[in-house]
């Protein structure tokens, strides 16, 4: 039988669903016999027929229990067609990403960002002799730019001022 996505389930479905859970019982049952069997063989000949037929057991019951569990979890959460459960999904990871989206924004609106001038982020790199515009001292490492959701802060600020503005939002140091 082939589960079209918009015909509901119906109930031979669930007690095909029931009649795999039973089989995923006993083939479970028939994995453990199989592993007590092969702990008390002597021979490499037995051995090897019984770990044979603990991993086809283990595989079998593998399959009909996912098998059980997707024929009976769909109606369990109350969901008549696959359909269904698919828009139930999607409504769910676009819930989430709504949610990334507004998180990122907030964060992008609240909280500072930098951008070094130079590539180091080396408290004793020498690039020349810059003034700072948060703290007004000369200092020879590379600049960075600050920005607050979008527009500059400090257009030139020294690595202790980016550390003491970057660690109180982000809680990191970029320079070191």
């Amino acid at each position: 039988m082939i589960l079209n996505d918009f015909t509901p389930l119906s109930d031979s479905v669930i007690q095909q669903a029931e009649k795999a859970g039973h089989l995923a019982n006993s083939l479970l049952e028939k994995h453990n016999f199989s592993c007590k069997k092969g702990s008390r063989s002597r021979s490499l000949k037995s051995l090897n027929k019984w770990s044979e037929k603990r991993e086809l057991y283990i595989k079998s019951y593998m399959r009909a229990n996912e098998l059980h569990t997707r024929l009976k979890g769909f109606r369990n959460m109350g969901f008549e067609t696959l359909r269904d459960f698919w828009k139930w999904q999607s409504k769910g990871h676009d819930k989430y990403r709504l949610e990334q989206k507004e998180k990122r924004k907030i964060e992008f609106e609240n909280k500072h960002r930098y951008s070094p001038w130079f590539y180091s982020n080396s408290f004793g790199a020498d690039y020349g002799t810059y003034s700072c515009d948060a703290c007004k001292r000369n200092f020879h490492h590379s600049p960075s730019t600050i920005t607050l959701a979008g527009k500059v802060v400090y257009n030139c600020a020294c690595g202790n001022c980016t550390n003491s503005i970057i660690y109180r939002d982000w809680k990191e140091y970029p320079f070191n």
